[in-house]
C-alpha cells in the first residue's frame, strides 16, 4: 500500500513538473487569491462578533501552528535567524499592518480595500530604492508615478469621502511595503523558513495582551472558523510565494488582478456591495504599472546575467 502511495505521489510530481513554469505560476497565484478572498471574507464575518485584536491573535496563533507544520521537515537549523532585531521589527510592522487591514475589510467594501492594497508593490519599489540603494531608472519612476495615479483614481480625493477605514487600508499597504523592504534585507542571510516563521510568531506575542482585554469566548463553530482563518491566511502567503518562485514576476502579476473580481463577488453575494467603475479603473492602472515595472526589472536582470 505504501509503495503504491509513493508511486502515485511520484507520478503527480512528474505531471506537475511537466506543466510549463508560467502556467504553474499562474495556478499558484490564482490559488493564493482564492485563499486571500476566503481570509478577508472570514475577517469581515467574524468581526461582527469578536474584537479585531482577538481575531488577529487567533489568526496568528493558528497560522503559526500551520507554518511550523510546513517548515519543520527542513529541520530546526533552518529556523535560526542572524537578524533577530530586524525580525522583531518585521513582527511589529506585520502586527500593525494586519490590524489596520482587518479594520479596513471590516468597514469598507471588500473590492475597494483590495484595489487600494494593489498599491503595496508601488510603495515597496520606492522604499527599496531609497533605503537599499537599488537604482530607479526613468521608466521605473514612470511606472511608480502611474501606480500613484491609479491609487488616486480609486480614492478620488475631493470627490469621494475619505474615511478612517480607507486611511487604514492605505496605511496597511504602506506598512506591508516597509515589511517587504525589511524582508529583502533579512533574506540575504536567513533561510526562507526563518523568514516565513517569525511573522506569525511575533504577531501572536504582540496580539495576546490586547486580545485578552477584549476577549469574547468563541462558540464551537466560530472557533473552527478562526482555525480556518489561520489556515487560509497561511496557505495564501505560501501559494503567493510559490507563484513568484517558479517563474518571473511578469508572468504571474497579471493574475493577481483575479483577486479583485473574487473579492467583488464575495462582497456582492454576502453584503450586497457593488464596486463602482473608478475602483476597477484605478485597480487596473495600479496593477498595470506593477506589471510594467516587473517586466523592466526582469529584462534588466537577464541583461546582467
Amino acid at each position: 500500500m505504501r509503495s503504491l502511495h509513493t508511486r502515485s505521489l511520484h507520478t503527480v510530481r512528474i505531471a506537475w513538473a511537466a506543466i510549463p513554469s508560467p502556467v504553474r505560476g499562474a495556478m499558484w497565484m490564482i490559488l493564493a487569491n482564492v485563499f486571500f478572498t476566503l481570509m478577508n471574507t472570514l475577517v469581515r464575518e467574524l468581526s461582527a462578533r469578536y474584537g479585531l485584536f482577538e481575531l488577529l491573535f487567533v489568526r496568528s496563533l493558528f497560522g503559526l501552528i500551520f507554518v511550523l507544520l510546513l517548515v519543520w521537515p527542513a529541520g530546526i537549523r533552518s529556523l535560526k535567524t542572524t537578524r533577530p532585531a530586524l525580525q522583531v521589527v518585521r513582527g511589529m510592522l506585520g502586527f500593525t499592518a494586519m490590524y489596520l487591514w482587518f479594520y479596513a475589510v471590516s468597514n469598507i467594501p471588500l473590492a475597494q480595500a483590495t484595489a487600494i492594497n494593489f498599491s503595496a508593490p508601488i510603495f515597496a519599489a520606492v522604499l527599496i530604492a531609497i533605503f537599499l540603494g537599488e537604482r530607479m531608472r526613468a521608466r521605473r519612476w514612470t511606472a511608480t508615478a502611474l501606480g500613484f495615479v491609479g491609487m488616486l483614481i480609486v480614492l478620488r480625493p475631493g470627490f469621494a469621502e475619505f474615511s478612517l477605514a480607507i486611511g487604514s487600508a492605505l496605511c496597511a499597504s504602506m506598512l506591508m511595503a516597509v515589511g517587504a523592504t525589511v524582508v529583502k534585507v533579512v533574506a540575504r542571510t536567513d533561510h526562507p523558513n526563518s523568514v516565513v516563521l517569525y511573522v506569525p510568531l511575533f504577531l501572536s506575542v504582540f496580539a495576546v495582551a490586547p486580545a485578552l482585554l477584549e476577549w469574547t469566548p468563541p462558540t464551537g463553530t466560530d472557533l473552527v472558523l478562526m482555525a480556518v482563518l489561520g489556515l487560509v491566511g497561511t496557505l495564501a502567503h505560501h501559494c503567493w510565494v510559490r507563484a513568484f518562485a517558479v517563474t518571473e514576476a511578469t508572468a504571474v502579476l497579471p493574475y493577481d488582478f483575479v483577486r479583485l473580481p473574487m473579492m467583488a463577488l464575495a462582497g456582492y453575494a454576502l453584503y450586497a456591495e457593488i464596486p463602482d467603475l473608478w475602483t476597477w479603473v484605478g485597480a487596473a492602472v495600479i496593477l498595470g504599472s506593477s506589471v510594467y515595472m516587473a517586466h523592466r526589472e526582469s529584462r534588466a536582470h537577464r541583461r546582467r546575467q
